[in-house]
Parts: C-alpha cells; sequence; structure tokens
C-alpha cells in the first residue's frame, strides 16, 4: 500500500518555536536567523533563507545600536533590547512557520536537541560579541569614541 507524501514521517529535523526563542534570547538576532533559516531550507522554501539572513544581520546593528546608546544611569533594565528581540523573533516565527512546525511535529517529525540550541545561542552570542569588540575597538582607534566609551 502506497502512502501519501502526507502522512509519511519527515526525514529532517526542525527548531521549534520555543527552541528558537531560547536560542534567539541566548545569542541574539544572528542565532534566531541561524534557526529560522535552517527551518525555511528543511520547509523547502529557500527563497526565504536569503531575507532571513539580512533581516538577521540588519536587527544585529540595529540591536547593538540600541544597546550602545541607552545611557548607563537610566531606567532601562539590561534584558530591555533582549526582550524586544526575542519578541520580535517570536511574531515572526509564528506569522511564517507556525504552520509548518505543527504539521511537521503532528507528521512525527524530529527536532533538534536543547543541547544544540543552547550551544547555538552561546555560538552567535559569541560571535555577536566578538564582532560588536572589534567595532568598539576600531572607532576607538580612529577617535570616533571619547574616553567614556561613547560618540564624540
Amino acid at each position: 500500500m502506497e502512502h501519501s507524501q502526507a502522512t509519511e514521517k519527515p526525514v529532517y529535523k526542525i527548531y521549534k518555536e520555543g527552541a528558537i526563542i531560547v536560542g534567539t534570547f541566548l545569542g541574539g538576532p544572528l542565532a534566531a536567523g541561524y534557526m529560522i533559516a535552517e527551518n525555511f531550507k528543511a520547509f523547502q522554501e529557500p527563497q526565504k533563507v536569503r531575507k532571513t539572513w539580512v533581516y538577521a544581520i540588519f536587527a544585529t546593528v540595529i540591536s547593538l545600536i540600541a544597546i550602545y546608546l541607552i545611557p548607563d544611569e537610566g531606567n532601562i533594565p539590561d534584558y530591555t533590547v533582549p526582550m524586544m528581540y526575542t519578541a520580535m523573533a517570536y511574531s515572526l516565527v509564528g506569522y511564517f512557520q507556525k504552520k509548518a512546525i505543527a504539521e511537521h511535529t503532528q507528521a512525527g517529525g524530529a527536532v533538534f536537541s536543547w543541547f544544540k540550541i543552547i550551544c547555538i545561542g552561546l555560538l552567535y552570542f559569541f560571535i555577536t560579541l566578538a564582532a560588536g569588540t572589534l567595532v568598539l575597538f576600531l572607532l576607538d582607534s580612529y577617535g570616533f569614541l571619547s574616553a567614556d566609551g561613547h560618540s564624540e
């Protein structure tokens, strides 16, 4: 008896919504971009992969600028920016991938382990930290930053 494609168990793994949220909170928009783009590949939507990376890089730059511009003495908690980009990732995954994720899991498809998600989050955290540090170092070495670390 031949099975229809709808009843076959998917052979690829995906990142579920909760996993993307945790990975995003740990690793920032780049971690979100990676996991969302990987899901788009798995869901056979390659045209959305490149756009996802462009938006993730843009969101990372905006997040770093926001973190830089928030005054140290202000009443804004340190977790505000991470909560904002995590909420944005949650909304985007819900809008673009929620249905496909549900279909995948209902069909018995596998999901990536929490260990991998934590590692991805930490990896992209360190990548973002290194890139941000390099940019600040370059800005400082060319005299674009004052002694207090902010632009003149």
